[in-house]
């Protein structure tokens, strides 16, 4: 029996060898598979957060100018010969790059019912571009449109 398991092991010498090696080889492919997508899914969210800093950073610009009595008073605004508009650029850089444009030209109540006579109304949009905070490429521009009720004089 001693010479029937010596002649056994001897036909079979490397081939543990050549199999840790095979798994070897297979659970590095593994790791760097893993790895990679691990990278890629990284730059993924890094972009996704970029784009949402940019899209706040527009929105906070909006709703700063929009809260701010002074963006609305027709007499920041210099006339446009020929245009009907006039711009007030208001450039803020932590909320971003913003400017108001005022339609002189457009007059009377908003469609639909219920608005009074008797009052004057101003219409304005206002543009913003927010960046991304932590410099990447983000960009987000937002306009909202306004109209604003003025007393009768």
């Amino acid at each position: 029996m001693d010479s029937k398991t010596s002649s056994i092991l001897r036909k079979q010498s490397g081939t543990a060898l050549v199999v840790a090696l095979i798994m070897m080889v297979v659970i590095t492919l593994i790791a760097l598979a893993s790895s990679y997508t691990s990278i890629f899914e990284i730059g993924i969210s890094g972009n996704k957060r970029g784009k949402t800093d940019a899209f706040f950073v527009a929105d906070g610009c909006i709703n700063g100018l929009a809260s701010s009595p002074s963006t609305f008073d027709l007499g920041n605004f210099p006339l446009v010969p020929n245009s009907g508009t006039s711009t007030n650029v208001n450039t803020n850089p932590p909320c971003g790059s913003g400017s108001v444009t005022a339609f002189l030209n457009q007059s009377g109540p908003p469609r639909g019912g219920g608005w009074g006579t008797g009052t004057t109304y101003a219409y304005f949009a206002i543009d913003c571009t927010g960046h991304d905070t932590a410099g990447s490429a983000a960009i987000s521009i937002m306009r909202e449109d306004v109209m604003r009720l003025l007393p009768s004089e």
